[in-house]
């Protein structure tokens, strides 16, 4: 785009200095037609243009002199309009490269995405599936599992987790929206520096992405016959946003179940209230190389001493995965988050 900007800028150069073409009359051979005699004021104020009103109708009698000056104040009132005209594209150019450089700058501030914050428009509602277990059905009042995936993962490929599961629940399974190999999708930029260890996240990405679930959820909350607050599970990037859920949107979540997740440090927020922030039930594995079990702890220590029902149970032989201890334990949390949601239902529906 810029190169297309400069290229404006030299036609614009190249226009005011280029000789005028001969018209078509005087390429036939013919007398051209008689020119227009506004004023160079009069043509300041139509914009430059020689033609912007009609023209004055030549007087009988007019001498061979005043013709000629009258074709002369003509021809400068023509090269001056050709000039504003000139002018005008150099603008346009500049204006263009000006919008440009903006562009520019706040890609640079946006992490390198040229469309980052360019529209406050609402983004449209993640694609998701939805599967119904315990022999539910569509029509019954259920509670809301919010499945996350992880990297490269699909909504199908992390339903599979829930098949086993026995108790009667709605299992909303968001679809990340950006592709990631080798046929999955990603909740957020990441990078993982192999040397160290260390993972390099995008957080503006981990926020919009935590605000469009939190959304989503919402909307299905309110078009679903649903009981209780909605429990949130999330594997790996998906348990990275479960963090980020329950600390940025807690009232949308009863229980949330980050498995192999952690939170980068600057997406903690410096007042959280124990009061709101539902209950923390994480799980990761002692040899996850991948999501590395260090920060997790830090994070959940540092929970704790705020003040939040958090906790970390810990699997040490257990890599960037989750085995059957780690599904038998997640099930017996959505057993017990259920079941006291039922009996608050009921105990409520009997007042």
């Amino acid at each position: 785009m810029l190169r297309v900007a400069w290229l404006l800028v030299l036609l614009a150069v190249a226009a005011c200095r280029a000789p005028q073409e001969p018209s078509l009359d005087a390429a036939r051979g013919e007398k051209p037609a008689a020119p227009a005699t506004h004023s160079s004021s009069a043509a300041l104020r139509d914009g430059g243009r020689a033609d912007a009103a009609s023209s004055a109708t030549e007087q009988p009698g007019a001498t061979s002199r005043a013709t000629g000056k009258l074709g002369a104040e003509s021809s400068a009132t023509d090269q001056l309009g050709a000039a504003f005209s000139a002018t005008d594209q150099l603008g346009a150019a500049f204006s263009a490269i000006d919008q440009l450089g903006a562009a520019s700058s706040a890609a640079l501030r946006d992490g390198g995405r040229p469309d980052a914050g360019s529209s406050k428009a609402a983004l449209p509602a993640l694609l998701h599936i939805v599967r119904l277990t315990g022999g539910a059905r569509e029509t019954d009042r259920l509670p809301m599992i919010t499945a996350l995936h992880g990297l490269g993962n699909t909504p199908e490929g992390f339903a599979r987790l829930f098949r086993s599961y026995r108790r009667p629940a709605r299992v909303v399974l968001p679809q990340a929206p950006r592709p990631a190999r080798p046929e999955g999708f990603s909740w957020f930029r990441i990078r993982l520096d192999e040397r160290t260890g260390k993972l390099h996240l995008s957080e503006a990405d981990i926020l919009a992405s935590a605000g469009r679930i939190a959304a989503l959820v919402r909307s299905l909350a309110e078009a679903h016959p649903t009981s209780g607050k909605p429990v949130c599970v999330g594997f790996s990037q998906g348990g990275i946003l479960a963090f980020a859920l329950a600390l940025h949107h807690p009232h949308s979540f009863g229980l949330v179940v980050p498995i192999s997740g952690t939170l980068p440090p600057a997406l903690v927020p410096e007042a959280l209230d124990g009061r709101i922030v539902p209950p923390i039930r994480a799980l990761h594995g002692g040899r996850d190389r991948l999501v590395r079990i260090g920060p997790t702890l830090e994070l959940v220590a540092d929970l704790r001493a705020r003040g939040l029902d958090a906790t970390l149970r810990t699997y040490p032989r257990v890599r960037h995965t989750i085995d059957a201890r780690m599904r038998k334990d997640l099930f017996e949390l959505l057993d017990s988050a259920l079941e006291a949601d039922a009996a608050s239902t009921e105990k409520e529906r009997t007042r």
